[in-house]
């Protein structure tokens, strides 16, 4: 695939995804794995529409891509040359059949259809961000085996107050035979054999152990060390390690004597050779692959357990935790409203570059594609691509173009005369700059036939469109200044400023496009060899 940010490419990315595709692996499981009461294939994401096979039987059908997938495989599961198949369908076709059917309204950057799938929707489009859904096995894919119960989940709440911490743990069970989830503290009656304990680690690396009753009752961390937001202090973390444990019965044969394991990621998961993955999100939770015995008599004959009240560790679930308090202040002030956070009772004052938010990721890691350089052209002074860009940029202006080696700056539109005026003793990196926006002036003026043309109103969504080219091609130059801004839209309903902010993003991406297509004429006809006469 070529590089999908390089001119109409993501046209051509999008095609296709009209396809349907299909990953498999072969792999091998582990004897004791099979042993297990119970065999688990988990998928952490499947991007989206898909059928799931092992050994060529077909295990379920998937369309969310926003949530993990779980099958039992123990009666499938073999020891050796396991085939794992998931055949993906196109996100494409399945929203264009939906919306035939009846549509859903949805963005209008977007394609139709979007909101029928459960898939990231920036991926159809956004005002930010191209038509580029992609499809595949996007996390890990692995094998888990366990016998008795499994943490399936633990939720962490604080509650703060003087000089104090407390938390309160819930920690959901699952037993095997079981279909409902039990919790410790409120399903107890189901959980009889089982208790938890937790080991908290402070900043410093002191420990302490909670008892399954202290658990129950919450936490509490007496003289916290509070996490802070970047700048206003430190970001100290405290471990926190919950086990769920085994007894052991009278008999001495111990339930679930072998605990919960995940077997290797199954070849073609994350960072597999078979398909790239997007990487683990930070802080989720550990499990170790082998279970801990407590203070366990030797075996007797291999098989059974002298009994002991200590009991076996047989899932342990571990994260890193900061203890803070947050809140969001919306109260009404002499502005209108606030939207402020509060973090341990202090206000944070939180701006992201530009006073835009979030920077974008790209939408794929176009460094793993196979195709063409990436870098775009990168236009540089005295060259011929400058010299291309600029006289393509000047065919753009519906005015007649004059050289005027008296005008103070590189480019004047005057409205007028209806005459774009330009000085050549400018360095071409200013001059570049300059005739960008003052052609874009002369098309907001349209000689005349725009009502109530302003060229001062115009300035700023002249100089965007300068900007934008500019940082196309590699061209430097100052963002444009917006201290105008609310007063220049002051007064504007949603669409024409939607309307204003298309014309200058639709200005821009013509004479760009029209710049690259030129560019690579240009290298054509140096690459062509010229042609010989025939005698």
């Amino acid at each position: 695939m070529e590089d999908p940010y390089y001119r109409d490419n993501e046209l051509k990315a999008l095609k296709i995804m009209e396809n349907d595709f299909e990953y498999a692996t072969v792999f091998d499981a582990e004897r004791e794995e099979l042993e297990r009461e119970c065999v688990l294939l988990h998928f952490d994401g499947i991007d989206t529409i898909g059928d799931i096979f092992l050994n060529g039987q077909k295990l379920a059908h998937a369309e969310n891509m926003h949530r993990t997938w779980e099958f039992p495989v123990k009666g499938i599961l073999r020891e050796r040359g396991n085939e794992l198949k998931v055949i993906l369908y196109s996100p494409t076709e399945y929203i264009r059949k939906a919306d035939e059917k009846e549509g859903i309204p949805g963005s209008r950057d977007a394609m139709k259809g979007f909101p029928y799938l459960r898939k990231a929707h920036c991926m159809f489009g956004w005002d930010w961000g191209p038509r580029l859904p992609d499809a595949g096995i996007w996390r890990d894919v692995k094998l888990v085996a366990y016998d008795t119960a499994r943490i399936e989940s633990v939720y962490i709440t604080q509650v703060h107050e003087q000089g104090q911490v407390t938390l309160k743990l819930d920690v959901d069970v699952e037993r095997t035979g079981e279909e409902h989830l039990r919790r410790f503290g409120r399903d107890d009656a189901r959980l009889s054999g089982l208790s938890c304990r937790v080991t908290l680690t402070d900043p410093e690396g002191g420990k302490k152990v909670y008892s399954h009753r202290e658990v129950l009752e919450g936490i509490r961390v007496e003289e916290p060390k509070l996490w802070w937001p970047n700048g206003y202090g430190g970001q100290p973390l405290y471990q926190v390690e919950v086990e769920v444990i085994g007894e052991i019965n009278l008999h001495g044969i111990v339930p679930g004597h072998l605990g919960v394991s995940e077997g290797p990621e199954i070849p073609g998961g994350q960072g597999g050779s078979e398909a790239q993955r997007m990487p683990e999100k930070q802080g989720s939770p550990e499990r170790q692959s082998k279970p801990e015995e407590q203070d366990m008599p030797e075996r007797q004959d291999g098989i059974e357990e002298q009994a002991s009240s200590a009991g076996l560790v047989l899932d342990i679930w571990k994260r890193r935790i900061g203890l803070r308090t947050m809140k969001v202040h919306r109260e009404k002030d002499e502005w209108g409203e606030q939207f402020c956070h509060e973090v341990n009772g202090v206000k944070i004052f939180a701006r992201g570059p530009m006073g835009r938010g979030y920077v974008l990721a790209d939408a794929y890691d176009v460094s793993q594609t196979q195709g063409r350089d990436l870098k775009r052209p990168v236009l540089k002074e005295g060259s011929k691509g400058m010299e291309t860009a600029l006289t393509t940029v000047l065919n753009y202006a519906v005015a007649p173009v004059v050289i005027d080696k008296e005008l103070p700056v590189p480019a004047y539109y005057d409205p007028g005369n209806m005459e774009l005026a330009i000085n050549p003793d400018f360095p071409d990196h200013e001059a570049f700059a300059a005739i960008a926006a003052e052609v874009a002036q002369s098309r907001f003026h349209a000689k005349g036939a725009t009502p109530g043309y302003n060229r001062a109103e115009c300035e700023l969504d002249a100089q965007s469109v300068s900007y934008i080219l500019c940082r196309r091609f590699g061209i430097e130059r100052p963002m444009p200044e917006t201290e105008r801004l609310p007063e220049l839209y002051d007064g504007w309903d949603t669409e024409d400023r939607r309307y204003a902010l298309d014309k200058i993003q639709d200005m821009s991406k013509k004479m760009g496009r029209s710049i690259d297509k030129n560019l690579e004429a240009d290298k054509q006809r140096s690459r062509t060899p010229p042609r010989r006469p025939v005698r």
